[in-house]
């Protein structure tokens, strides 16, 4: 939650930590927890930093009439029910690669949906020249993974896993998806706030799929470029052609060996989706199967953190997504054969 009390009550929930005593057994190592986000209201961990931003925004203009988003779909469900919570039009730009039935739910939470572009990047221009031409303050433009309100909003993820794992417990890997770069921002600066100076920082994990690999892309060039060759993963909202430059510049003060790229195919991110939806009986979406990979794929993780061993404690943060059904999943299924 955030510190201020001014702002009115978070519009994210504290989502659940669970353990999984097969995986565990089967990883090799002490516990594996998973900390639930894909049940946030909107359905995914993003309710928190946009949760978070929209409220700061209308402490600060009051006359806010318009909320504005740019997403491949879970920063947009975010943006329209806080931007309803708050009263506020909501517009949600969108790439035409988004599917129609997340355009329909963007549309039943209240949002009215542009489809613009083949890419996000063209969809978030086209969100930034609407609000450049209104009248200052009454419209605002939610970035989806940049800005230190909303990974400050995301920061808070973290505070509720100190919170909740048993008393003297420290993660020693936390493994996330990366798209964009917001929730690992809030991951790091999370960590160290709560960590640095008391126990040793866990090792991060940012997860993404070959398709989608523009983290694992800036880790090897050292700072972030855009994909070549465009997003072609089916895990849409990993879609960002660049990471945040803020992102890399946190991991650097982190420490960046102990914030590793892991680069899944999309058959593993399935995989990753279905063994997670067999064991929670919840369904998420393919950019967060790349995480679960990670644990129920245990040579992925080990190729990442060869030093994991029978006394680690593994935190995988079950991001969520709205982009899925079980017609969805069958359907990978078939594709991917699993």
């Amino acid at each position: 939650m955030s510190a201020d009390a001014s702002l009115p009550p978070p519009l994210h929930v504290v989502t659940p930590l669970v353990s999984s005593v097969p995986l565990a057994k089967q990883l090799g190592v002490k516990a594996v927890y998973f900390k639930l986000d894909a049940l946030q209201p909107s359905g995914s961990f993003k309710m928190r930093g946009i949760g978070h931003y929209i409220a700061k925004y209308c402490q600060a203009h009051p006359n806010l009439q318009t909320v504005v988003s740019s997403s491949g779909g879970n920063a947009g469900m975010a943006a329209a029910i806080a931007g309803v919570a708050y009263n506020c039009k909501v517009l949600v730009y969108v790439p035409n690669s988004t599917p129609l039935m997340m355009i329909e739910r963007l549309k039943a939470a209240g949002a009215d949906v542009i489809v613009h572009g083949s890419v996000w990047d063209e969809a978030h221009a086209e969100a930034t020249r609407f609000v450049a031409s209104q009248e200052e303050g009454s419209a605002v433009l939610v970035h989806p993974f940049e800005g230190e309100d909303l990974v400050d909003g995301h920061s808070t993820l973290v505070a509720e896993i100190a919170e909740q794992l048993p008393q003297g417990i420290v993660p020693d890997v936390v493994v996330c998806a990366v798209g964009g770069g917001g929730l690992l921002s809030g991951i790091l600066k999370g960590l160290k706030s709560i960590y640095h100076g008391k126990h040793r920082l866990p090792v991060v994990i940012g997860a993404e799929t070959e398709g989608a690999r523009s983290f694992a892309l800036a880790v090897e060039t050292g700072y972030p470029v855009p994909l070549p060759g465009g997003i072609t993963s089916i895990a849409k909202s990993l879609g960002a052609l660049q990471v945040s430059a803020r992102v890399m510049e946190r991991r650097d003060t982190y420490g960046a060996p102990n914030v590793r790229p892991l680069v899944v195919t999309d058959a593993q991110a399935v995989r990753g989706l279905v063994a997670f939806a067999d064991e929670f009986r919840i369904l998420v979406e393919p950019s967060c199967g790349a995480g679960l990979a990670a644990c129920y794929l245990p040579e992925t993780l080990k190729s990442v953190v060869p030093e994991i061993n029978s006394a680690s404690v593994v935190v995988v943060v079950a991001c969520g997504g709205s982009m899925v059904t079980t017609e969805l999943i069958e359907k990978w299924r078939e594709t991917f054969g699993v």
